[in-house]
């Protein structure tokens, strides 16, 4: 038995097995255009049932008990009957040595797969192990599937849909308050802006040039939307460069007073600037990136409001305890409900999602005022993306049905830069070695579920207000999917300069063409289309009403799958597998091995301790679609010559023991023993794992003074920087005095001797600056 999150689940043995009916064949798997075949491994499999829900897994539905199978590995995903996961899917897997050797993989959208092996059972292992490090975790964006998928959807227009000109044109612009500036056409200006910004008429790109600089990357204020009748804008930016010396730009002022009063309606009413962290974040930033929020009184008839929205690393850790929360959930739907109402998740998950939604409201109320609204964030592409489009879909009817909702993806999303390679990880390497009990992504400090948070508020507007949305869950659900997949190149890349740089658009698919081909499947039944369609009909969300989205976070089972038998393994990259020649001729194959340890065993290095070891091949030929070639070759040795290898020092004489030909398999299995021995076999021993604890504590209070460390430096460059200006000041204050000495003295008036006091008090500072940085 082993744990797996809260349920305890019993793993079957190989002999219990044996009489299981056939669940999911080789044969019944079909592959997409492109895919290819990697690994197929014999398996027999158990299911950790959940409650059925309306978006269970197909596989819930089958009967409990064991079931006998082929796992098959490819180039795009892992598949056990309608069990698929894609290989970008998986977040980590973690290893567990108990009395067998356990693999649990863990997936982005709350799966689990557990896949056990017989003591024996070490070619597997390192075949798994190659599969995770080479096609999973593979490093490389353009690794993913998206680039080597061909299929052909029906509706090829998805890449089509949105364009920013039309765009605009839709909302009425430009017109003679506001203009559509190329300034930023070859992503100079901003490479996490679109090419094309809308800027108010009389900024002229000078100006725009000179703003850029003082807001963190470059993303200076633009327009996203425009009030149809109270004219109020919508604009969005990064923070300000303020700093501790409180930093002012004239240019930025003057852009957003014009900004202001490009509202030909109500050209008098305030700017609100609407910072969406915590005030506490900004005074943090200010102090530790030289950035912070805008001085309200450096501003023409403006306001400063903050909306108290966590970062991304608060949301990663709601977005783990809403996972543990959903492995557990057991019993009947009433049941769940109780345990929400408990307020389990309040704290964890539900309380942001109120937060995003009530600053929504904030937003939309203003606009609805006829004031203008600036929001940012940080960086202005995470919780400013959530905002802008959440109050333009509260307000515009257009942005909820299908394809309105495709245009404000790509608009606020993809064109303005929300990094979906880094929040979602999709060409995450593996971290960690092969006999670590955990392997993870490189990097997920950046990782977050912030698009994930967007589609959850609108889920629950849609079953909020069902009528007033045209598509359902099942279309959210599906771009859950898709964002996780990497099948579909629509969100694959940080910024429009990077999916012009990789030409996206004709290497890859769009995830709109797949939907837009069967648009019937997501329409919501319950939506009532005006006619014509108001240019606003505003909605709000009741934070008070909030539940978990089960369609997406609790719809699949877990399965617990005991590896068998090889069936038959090929390289991804060399395609796919060869039939081999009628003659058969002798066997090659090449011994793979999971321990480093034993990595000089196969190397050929030399020895003065040699075992030789004979090679027998079972009778039972292989299968006559595939032959057996293993990659990340240690040793090529033919079947029908000895294999002589050295053992090495501080271990037994031993090498990898696979299991001896079975008569009632029709598998090949082959049995390596020793040639001074009679019925000996050889079996991997494993290494005990010293000091692991240890070096997890080591490293935790490196990566501590690391940070320290750095905090020190940027205090010194501080101070320092403090120092210079205090210098400064003092050397005009000693020219003003000589200045007025030798007026004094050329005008006959009696010579004044300086108090020293200035210089005492900067002597003292700099003397006590010193005295810390020696001793930080």
């Amino acid at each position: 038995q082993m744990s797996v999150g809260t349920t305890v689940v019993t793993s079957p043995s190989v002999s219990s097995c044996s009489a299981a009916p056939a669940f999911a064949s080789l044969e019944s798997y079909s592959m997409l255009p492109g895919e290819k075949r990697v690994i197929a491994i014999e398996c027999c499999s158990t299911y950790n049932h959940r409650a059925p829900t309306s978006g269970a897994c197909p596989v819930s539905a089958s009967p409990a008990g064991c079931r006998s199978g082929v796992l098959l590995l490819t180039s795009y995903r892992l598949m056990y009957g309608d069990f698929h996961v894609p290989r970008t899917c998986i977040a980590s897997v973690k290893w567990f040595t108990h009395q067998q050797r356990t693999l649990l993989i863990k997936c982005k959208d709350f799966r689990r797969v557990t896949l056990s092996f017989a003591a024996h059972q070490h070619l597997l292992c390192s075949l798994l192990e190659q599969w995770l490090s080479k096609i999973v975790f593979a490093g490389e964006l353009t690794k993913v599937f998206a680039f080597r998928d061909n299929t052909v959807w029906p509706v090829s227009d998805g890449w089509q849909l949105y364009n920013v000109v039309q765009e605009y044109r839709r909302q009425g612009l430009p017109d003679a308050c506001w203009r559509l500036s190329a300034v930023n056409y070859d992503f100079s200006l901003c490479t996490s802006y679109p090419h094309v910004l809308c800027v108010p008429a009389d900024a002229q790109d000078l100006l725009i040039k000179e703003v850029a600089p003082f807001r963190v990357g470059g993303r200076l204020p633009v327009l996203s939307w425009r009030h149809p009748h109270t004219g109020a804008a919508l604009l969005r930016s990064s923070q300000p460069r303020v700093g501790l010396l409180a930093n002012r730009s004239r240019a930025d002022e003057a852009l957003l007073s014009l900004a202001r009063r490009s509202n030909a309606r109500h050209p008098d009413l305030p700017l609100v600037i609407m910072d969406a962290r915590p005030k506490m974040n900004a005074v943090v930033n200010r102090a530790v990136q030289g950035a912070g929020s805008e001085d309200a009184a450096c501003y023409d008839n403006a306001g400063v409001i903050f909306l108290g929205i966590e970062n991304i690393h608060v949301m990663r850790a709601a977005h783990k305890k809403l996972s543990r929360y959903c492995l557990g959930l057991s019993g009947s739907p009433s049941q769940r409900a109780a345990e929400e109402e408990q307020g389990e998740l309040r704290a964890a998950w539900f309380d942001h999602l109120g937060q995003i939604l009530t600053s929504a409201s904030r937003v939309v109320a203003c606009l609805l005022a006829g004031r203008t609204v600036l929001i940012h964030c940080s960086d202005g592409w995470d919780r400013t993306s959530q905002l802008c489009a959440l109050s333009m879909m509260m307000q515009d009817p257009y942005y909820r049905t299908m394809s309105g909702f495709e245009v404000l993806v790509e608009k606020e999303w993809l064109g303005f830069g929300h990094q979906f390679n880094a929040r979602v990880g999709h060409a995450a390497a593996l971290s960690g070695n092969n006999n670590g009990e955990q392997s993870q992504p490189h990097s997920n400090s950046a990782q977050s579920p912030v698009f994930l948070q967007f589609l959850d508020c609108v889920h629950q507007l849609v079953r909020q207000c069902p009528s007033q949305f045209e598509f359902g869950d099942a279309f959210l659900v599906e771009i859950v999917d898709a964002l996780y997949s990497c099948r579909f190149g629509t969100f694959l890349c940080d910024t429009e300069q990077q999916r012009v740089a990789l030409n996206i658009t004709s290497r890859t698919s769009s995830v709109w063409s797949m939907i837009n081909s069967d648009a019937a499947k997501y329409r919501n039944a319950s939506y009532q289309k005006p006619s014509p369609l108001p240019a606003v009909s505003p909605i709000a969300a009741n934070v008070g009403d909030l539940r978990l989205w089960h369609a997406c976070y609790t719809r699949w089972d877990t399965p617990v799958l005991e590896l068998r038998d090889l069936r038959w393994e090929i390289d991804t990259f060399k395609g796919s597998p060869q039939v081999p020649h009628p003659q058969q001729p002798p066997l090659q194959f090449t011994l793979v091995h999971h321990n480093n340890e034993l990595s000089h065993l196969l190397s050929g290095s030399t020895s003065t301790d040699a075992a030789t070891v004979p090679l027998q091949a079972s009778s039972t030929p292989l299968p006559s679609h595939s032959p057996l070639e293993l990659p990340s070759a240690a040793a090529t040795v033919d079947a029908a010559e000895p294999l002589a290898r050295p053992r090495p020092r501080g271990l037994s004489s031993s090498c990898v023991a696979l299991s001896s030909p079975d008569p009632d398999t029709t598998s090949p299995r082959y049995n390596v023993t020793r040639a001074r021995t009679h019925t000996n076999t050889w079996s991997v021993p494993e290494l005990p794992k010293l000091g692991h604890l240890e070096k997890r504590l080591l490293q935790s209070r490196v990566q501590e003074l690391e940070h320290d460390n750095t905090d020190l430096r940027q205090r010194c460059a501080q101070l320092e920087q403090r120092c210079t200006q205090l210098q400064k000041s003092l050397q005009a204050a000693q020219r003003d005095d000589q200045q007025q000495q030798q007026q004094q003295h050329h005008n006959g008036a009696p010579e004044q001797v300086p108090t020293p006091q200035v210089v005492l008090l900067f002597e003292d500072y700099t003397r006590n600056t010193r005295s810390k940085r020696a001793s930080s």
